[in-house]
């Protein structure tokens, strides 16, 4: 007996469309019938993000009308911001926020997340504008779970906002000592606060003593009340940036209960070790909780003498699934052999960038490329990784890849779950090399760009070729601009594909695609995304 699809219950029909996971054919499904689109258009538009520098304000005014009725199924808004958005294209930035703020349905938004950076002091008028349309937001948007403190906001505004009991998760950007006091009465209303995100602006403090003293001043400011009645905070999320941790961890320490947070950023803070430091567990009866820890060391910051303090926080506990560690250079950052171990069984996602892993060492507790696959075949649940290899040669060798990513390939196949690889390096290729010697730099036309090409799809093939499990990877992630002997090179995004031959035989071939299109091929790439370098805070292990 058959059945026609639309005619079952709403119920049953939204089970059956969350087993659609990419989002064009969600939209395709949408447009079959009346049913189906009453049913599909919530995943779709339930979580939506905007890129500013792709938006267009009289487009967005169209859509924003109340005509249009998947608007009510909006529920998170994450707008993304570009490096140079508030310098450059400000007055229409404002005017994006300002349609959203106006035309949104009333009550529809459960979070909104924008990773604004303070604007300059001489756009203070610009700061006022902005802190305006964020508090109509905030009062139109009674459901919201999320909430911003800017600059110029004062405790007067804070009150304007009405009930803060269902706040979830705050972001503080603090610049001052009337910021922080802000802050931290804002902490006072909101009972079930459980991520805290405070982004410190010590622009004006041009010596690491005066980072240190601002930070630390900082700190008692948000977390007065608690630190003068010896209270601590719950948290599940914290995440820092910009801060100098030397003297302030002791503070936040004292104010926050460590243990009990499950997911830990500091993102391009000072002196970092000073905090995992008081992470530690003072007694056998309290252990770490945390699940995912981010790891971001500033640019600027120096070689680090202590070497253990990484690997005595990972080795004190269990249960840890996300790890990124971005610190070029920075050794007293860089996971051991034994700690990574510790966390073997859980990892999900390891993101390691503090330099080239060495072929070997003689200390069995450094990870290199030649123990890597005794610590991966241990990883079984790990689906996503990114490292830097000791090294990347994009030889076009027909009967295999080169010895030294074959090294690496060969470990990351003992990863039973691995899906996504991502490798760091600076891409290097020897015939380009040979060629620069004879005749300078390459010219740029057609046909360099489409050898360059197929150099690179030769090299992901034969890669993945000998890892079976992977069915995405990108290249062209270097820390710098990524270019071969001066021709530059986009990134590249491939996902595992099969090729027959004219005899029925079925080879492997990596396919390359958009990153949109890697997504819906394979959800489980976030790590093809990671930039933890740039403006924003990198969210993981938990929901704004």
């Amino acid at each position: 007996m058959t059945t026609t699809l639309i005619i079952l219950p709403t119920d049953l029909l939204a089970l059956i469309i969350s087993y659609i996971r990419a989002p064009s054919d969600l939209r395709n499904v949408s447009l079959t019938c009346k049913a189906l689109y009453a049913v599909a258009v919530v995943p779709i538009y339930q979580s939506m993000t905007l890129r500013l520098f792709q938006v267009d304000n009289r487009k967005l005014l169209q859509a924003l009308v109340p005509e249009n009725a998947a608007l009510g199924h909006v529920r998170h808004l994450v707008i993304d911001p570009f490096t140079h958005c508030l310098t450059e294209n400000t007055e229409n930035v404002l005017m994006t926020l300002q349609l959203l703020a106006n035309f949104l349905p009333r009550d529809s938004l459960v979070s909104f997340t924008l990773d604004w950076p303070i604007l300059r002091e001489a756009s203070t008028h610009l700061i006022l504008q902005a802190s305006s349309i964020l508090e109509t937001l905030y009062r139109r948007q009674r459901r919201l779970r999320t909430m911003r403190v800017d600059p110029c906001a004062d405790q007067a505004q804070i009150r304007r906002y009405g009930n803060l009991s269902n706040v979830t998760t705050f972001q503080f950007e603090v610049s001052s000592k009337t910021t922080a006091e802000t802050c931290g009465s804002a902490l006072e209303l909101t009972p079930s606060l459980r991520n805290l995100e405070i982004r410190a602006h010590l622009e004006k403090c041009d010596t690491a003593p005066q980072r240190d003293q601002m930070s630390a001043r900082l700190v008692e400011n948000v977390f007065g009340n608690f630190l003068k009645h010896d209270r601590q905070i719950v948290l599940r999320a914290l995440q820092l940036r910009g801060f100098d941790l030397s003297s302030a961890s002791a503070k936040l320490a004292k104010a926050i209960d460590l243990c009990r947070i499950q997911s830990l950023g500091l993102h391009h803070c000072s002196n970092m070790v000073d905090f995992l430091d008081q992470m530690k567990p003072a007694d056998e009866l309290r252990h770490p909780t945390l699940r995912t820890l981010v790891l971001v060391a500033r640019s600027d910051t120096g070689r680090s003498a202590s070497v253990t303090t990484v690997n005595c926080l990972l080795e004190s506990f269990t249960g840890l699934e996300n790890l990124v560690v971005a610190a070029l250079w920075q050794g007293a950052l860089m996971p051991g052999f034994k700690a990574l171990g510790n966390h073997a069984a859980t990892l999900r996602l390891l993101y390691i960038d503090c330099g080239p892993l060495p072929w070997d060492a003689s200390d069995a507790n450094i990870v290199t490329a030649s123990n890597l696959h005794l610590l991966l075949g241990r990883c079984i649940q790990l689906e996503q990784i990114a490292l830097e290899m000791p090294e990347l040669v994009l030889a076009y060798i027909d009967t295999e890849i080169d010895k030294s990513s074959k090294k690496i390939a060969v470990a990351l196949a003992a990863a039973p779950r691995l899906r996504t690889f991502r490798p760091h390096n600076q891409l290097e290729d020897r015939w380009f090399e040979a060629r620069f010697g004879l005749d300078g730099w390459l010219d740029k036309n057609k046909v360099t760009y489409a050898g360059i090409e197929a150099l690179l799809q030769h090299w992901a093939t034969s890669f993945m070729s000998l890892s079976p499990g992977l069915t995405a990877m990108g290249l062209g992630f270097s820390r710098h601009r990524t270019d071969l002997l001066g021709i530059e090179v986009d990134r590249h995004y491939y996902v595992r594909g099969h090729q027959l031959d004219p005899y029925g035989g079925k080879s492997i071939v990596a396919m390359r695609m958009e990153l949109d299109r890697v997504r819906e091929i394979e959800p489980v790439s976030e790590i093809l995304e990671i930039n933890p370098y740039g403006p924003g805070l990198f969210r993981l292990g938990y929901q704004p």
